[in-house]
C-alpha cells in the first residue's frame, strides 16, 4: 500500500489531519436503547474470518489480504469478536432512518457495531465494498463514510484515524476521513458502540 497509495504519508511520527470532525447529530434516548437491544440479538462474528470465496481467490481479494495480515500479526477469533449488522435505507427501522437523514448522504446504508471489552478492530482501511456492490455505477466518486458515536465516551474507548487519536466524544459526535485512510479501534471496560453510514456526498 505504501507503494501504491500516495495519498498519505504512512509515517507514524507525523502530525496529520486525517480525522475530520463533522459536528454532532441528535440521537434520542429511545434510539440509544433500541441500539443496545438490537446488538443483543446480533450473532457474534469475527473480524478476521475469511469467507469461502475469499479463501479461494485471496490473491485477487483486497479484503482477504487484510484479514490474512491480521491473522499473521496475532489477531484471533478470541480478540476480534464483534456484533454487526447493516441496513439500506428502505429496510432500516424508522429510528435509524432518522439518523441517516441527518447525515445527508445519498443512497446510503447504516451499520451498527458493538464490541465487548477485550475485543478490537485491527488496523485497517475501508474499501466500501458493500456500497460499491449495491451501485450500478460503482466507479462514481464521492463515497464517504460517517462514523457516529451514539453514547458518550467511556474509559479505554478510542478511534484512531490515520495518526489522529479520537476520544472524549459526546453522544452524536460525527467523524469522517479521506478514502483509504487507515483506522484502528480498541475497547475498554464497557461495551463500545458505533454507527457508520456510507453513501455519496454532493461534493465535486
Amino acid at each position: 500500500m505504501k507503494k501504491e497509495d500516495k495519498s498519505w504519508h504512512f509515517d507514524p511520527s507525523k502530525v496529520d489531519n486525517s480525522a475530520i470532525n463533522l459536528g454532532k447529530i441528535k440521537i434520542p434516548e429511545t434510539t440509544k436503547e433500541f441500539i443496545k437491544e438490537l446488538c443483543k440479538s446480533i450473532p457474534v462474528e469475527h473480524g478476521n474470518s475469511l469467507f469461502k470465496d475469499e479463501i479461494e481467490t485471496y490473491e485477487d481479494h483486497e479484503m482477504a489480504w487484510k484479514k490474512l495480515d491480521h491473522i499473521s500479526q496475532g489477531y484471533t477469533q478470541h480478540n476480534s469478536e464483534l456484533h454487526s449488522t447493516r441496513y439500506f435505507f428502505e429496510e432500516a427501522p424508522d429510528c435509524l432512518k432518522e439518523i441517516m437523514i441527518q447525515t445527508k448522504l445519498k443512497d446510503a446504508y447504516i451499520g451498527i457495531l458493538m464490541l465487548k471489552p477485550g475485543n478490537v478492530i485491527p488496523w485497517h482501511y475501508d474499501a466500501f465494498a458493500l456500497f460499491k456492490g449495491s451501485q450500478t455505477d460503482n466507479k462514481k466518486p464521492n463515497i464517504e463514510r460517517h462514523l457516529i458515536f451514539p453514547f458518550d465516551w467511556d474509559w479505554g474507548h478510542f478511534f484512531q484515524i490515520g495518526n489522529n487519536i479520537v476520544g472524549n466524544w459526546k453522544s452524536g459526535q460525527v467523524y469522517t476521513w479521506p478514502y483509504r485512510r487507515y483506522l484502528g479501534v480498541n475497547a475498554g471496560i464497557q461495551e463500545y458502540y458505533m454507527i457508520s453510514i456510507t453513501g455519496r456526498t454532493n461534493k465535486k
